[in-house]
C-alpha cells in the first residue's frame, strides 16, 4: 500500500492524515487534520495541540469501492494516544455518523502511538489499526502515512453440552456427545467445523452430536474444537473419567454376567416329536442384577436361534447331537456363553445304531506313546458325530488300574503314554463310545497290556519300503506293500511278526510284502507293526489316498 505526503499552509499547524482503507467490500476513510483557530487550539508554550479528526465517505479522491459507517457496521470510533512507555496520554470517541471529532491537548514528544478501534452496535471491536513511532514537535509538520484497518476475527464460542464433566461410563457403553459452536462472523457452526478428540483414542468424530461405544478404558480428556472460516479457533474441554483405574472397568465396573443352564443336564437324550424339552437358565450381572427376557438368548448348533428368556419350551429340534448355547448379555454389551450337549433321537423302529470299534488289543512297554484308534467304527444309516474315549477300571474285587491322561479323548484317534505298570505287567482297559447323527450310540473296548521288562528288551526297528508316503491310487488298483523289521535280540522279523493295518479297512495282512486291490475310497493311514518274541512292538506308518474311479458313460449303438 502506498504512503503519501501532504502539504500545509503554515508550519505552526500540525496535521495528521490517516486513511483507514478497506478496499473491496470494507472501506472506511478517516482523516486527521491539524486544528486551526476555528476548530481547536495550538499552545506552543504548554507543549500541546488540539487535533481535529474527520472521517467522511464522499471525498472526490476516493474510489467507488468505499463504504459508509453503516456498510461496515461501525457505530462508534475510539482513538487512543500513548507515549513511548505505552502510557495513555489521551483518548476520545465519537459516533461514526458524526463525521468528525476533536482530541484536545496532544503533548509534543517522540515515539507516540496511535490506536484506533471501530465498535459495532453490540460494543464489540470489529476493526483495528495502529501506528507507532509518531513524533509531534513544535513548529514542525507531523505526517502519517496510509494505515490499513483490518477487521478483527473473533474466536468462536464453543460449548460441550453433554456428557457433564466427570461422568463415568463402562467399557462398551454408547456415549452420546453433544456440543455447539457459534461465531461472530459465521454464525452457528456445524459439520466439519466442530471436531471431537480424545487424549487416548485421538480423533473420534465431527459435528454437533456424536455417539461412540469404542472408547478405550482409561481417563479421557475429550476436546471439542470449533474453527470458523477465518481459521480462528477456540477450544473447550470436558473430562470423562472412569470410576477408578482401568482394572476397575474390566473386572469390577463391568464384569461379564454369570450364566448357567439349569435344565436339561449335559448329554441328555430326547426323542423327536415325542419329548418337549423345557430349557431353563439363569444369569446374574454385577451391574444389572438378574438378567431376563432378550438378555438371555438360546441357540442350537443345528437349528440356530431357538428363542430368548429364562424359560423356553421346544419340541421341534432336528435329529442329531446338538450343542445348546445360552448367551447372557448385560446392558453394556458384555457377554458370557455356556453350553450343553443334547441328543435328539429319531423313530427307534427305523434306527440302525452305529458300531463302535476300539481297535485290536496291544502289547506295549512303559514310556511308549500309545494310539487308540476308533476309525474302523461305522454307521449304516448315517454318520458318527461323536467319539468319546474313557479309561475303565477292572471289575471288583480286582485293584484299580494305573490312571493315565488321554490326549484328544473326543477324537477318532486318541493317545496316552504307557505308565510304569504295577507289580509287573499291567492291563489297561479303554472304552470307545460313538454317537451317530440320530443320537444312537454303541461302545467297544480295547485292552492295552503294559510290559515291565522294557530295560531287557530292545524294540524292533520297522521300515515301510513301498509305496512312498502320500501316494495316490485309483479305486481297484493293485497296490504292492513291502517292508522290513529287525530286532536286536531276534534279528530279521518275518511272517506273522509283521502285521499290516489300515485306519479305514482294519487289518490287511501279514509278512514283509502284501498286495491289495480292494482298499476303500478315502485317506488311509497304513501301519506296519513289528512284534518281537518278547512281545515288544514298534511300528511305522504312511499315508495312502484312494480316489474313486471316474464314471464312464456306457456306449450305446442303435
Amino acid at each position: 500500500m502506498k504512503f503519501s505526503t501532504l502539504k500545509y499552509r503554515s508550519k505552526k499547524e500540525i496535521t495528521i492524515f490517516t486513511c483507514l482503507l478497506f478496499i473491496l467490500f470494507s472501506s472506511l476513510f478517516i482523516f486527521f487534520t491539524g486544528c486551526d483557530d476555528e476548530t481547536g487550539t495550538i499552545d506552543p508554550e504548554s507543549g500541546s495541540i488540539g487535533l481535529k479528526m474527520v472521517w467522511i465517505s464522499d471525498l472526490d479522491v476516493v474510489t467507488r469501492s468505499q463504504l459508509t459507517c453503516d456498510d461496515v457496521g461501525v457505530v462508534q470510533v475510539f482513538f487512543y494516544i500513548y507515549d513511548e512507555k505505552m502510557e495513555k496520554l489521551d483518548s476520545a470517541s465519537w459516533p461514526c455518523s458524526a463525521g468528525h471529532g476533536v482530541l484536545d491537548k496532544v503533548k509534543f514528544g517522540d515515539n507516540r502511538t496511535l490506536k484506533i478501534y471501530g465498535i459495532d452496535s453490540d460494543g464489540r471491536e470489529i476493526y483495528y489499526a495502529e501506528k507507532g513511532g509518531i513524533s509531534v514537535k513544535k513548529g514542525e509538520y507531523t505526517y502519517l502515512g496510509v494505515l490499513e484497518m483490518k477487521p478483527i476475527n473473533y474466536k468462536p464460542v464453543v460449548k460441550i453440552d453433554s456428557p457433564s464433566d466427570g461422568s463415568v461410563f463402562y467399557e462398551g457403553q454408547t456415549i452420546s456427545f453433544s456440543g455447539s459452536g457459534t461465531d461472530l462472523e459465521d454464525g452457528v457452526l456445524g459439520g466439519n467445523s466442530l471436531i471431537w478428540d480424545s487424549t487416548i483414542n485421538g480423533r473420534i468424530g465431527v459435528g454437533n452430536t456424536l455417539n461412540i461405544n469404542t472408547l478405550s478404558v482409561g481417563t479421557h480428556t475429550i476436546y471439542l474444537t470449533a474453527t470458523d472460516s477465518g481459521k480462528a479457533s477456540q477450544t473447550n474441554k470436558v473430562v470423562i473419567q472412569n470410576q477408578s483405574a482401568a482394572i476397575i472397568i474390566h473386572v469390577k465396573s463391568n464384569q461379564a454376567p454369570v450364566v448357567k443352564i439349569d435344565f436339561p443336564s449335559d448329554n441328555s437324550s430326547f426323542t423327536k416329536g415325542k419329548d418337549t424339552i423345557k430349557f431353563s437358565g439363569t444369569a446374574i450381572d454385577a451391574e444389572d442384577g438378574v438378567l431376563s427376557g432378550s438378555s438371555l438368548v438360546w441357540d442350537s448348533s443345528i437349528n440356530g436361534r431357538l428363542g430368548t428368556g429364562n424359560l423356553l419350551e421346544v419340541n421341534n429340534l432336528s435329529v442329531g447331537v446338538h450343542t445348546i448355547y445360552l448367551t447372557a448379555c448385560d446392558s453394556y454389551g458384555s457377554k458370557q456363553t455356556v453350553s450343553i450337549k443334547v441328543t435328539i433321537r429319531g423313530d427307534e423302529s427305523d434306527a440302525y445304531p452305529p458300531v463302535a470299534n476300539a481297535g485290536i488289543d496291544k502289547l506295549v512297554y512303559q514310556g511308549e506313546n500309545v494310539i487308540l484308534d476308533g476309525s474302523v467304527s461305522s454307521d449304516a444309516d448315517g454318520q458318527i458325530v461323536s467319539y468319546q474315549w474313557t479309561q475303565l477300571d477292572p471289575p471288583w474285587p480286582m485293584p484299580s488300574s494305573t490312571k493315565v491322561t488321554i490326549s484328544k479323548a473326543n477324537s477318532v484317534q486318541a493317545s496316552f503314554v504307557a505308565p510304569s505298570p504295577k507289580n509287573g505287567d499291567e492291563s489297561l482297559t479303554f472304552q470307545l463310545k460313538v454317537i451317530d447323527n440320530e443320537g444312537y450310540s454303541s461302545t467297544d473296548t480295547v485292552v492295552i497290556k503294559v510290559l515291565s521288562n522294557v530295560s531287557s528288551n530292545s524294540l524292533p526297528s520297522v521300515t515301510i519300503n513301498s509305496p512312498s508316503n502320500n501316494s495316490s491310487f485309483k479305486q481297484g488298483a493293485s497296490i504292492s506293500f513291502s517292508g522290513s523289521a529287525t530286532d536286536q535280540e531276534d534279528g530279521t522279523l518275518t511272517g506273522n511278526s509283521l502285521v499290516w493295518t489300515s485306519s479305514i479297512d482294519g487289518q490287511l495282512g501279514s509278512g514283509t510284502s502284501l498286495s491289495k486291490n480292494s482298499l476303500t475310497v478315502g485317506t488311509h493311514t497304513i501301519t506296519l507293526i513289528a512284534t518281537d518274541s518278547s512281545g515288544g512292538k514298534n511300528s511305522s506308518s504312511i499315508t495312502v489316498v484312494i480316489s474313486a474311479k471316474p464314471n464312464t458313460l456306457p456306449s450305446v449303438t442303435i
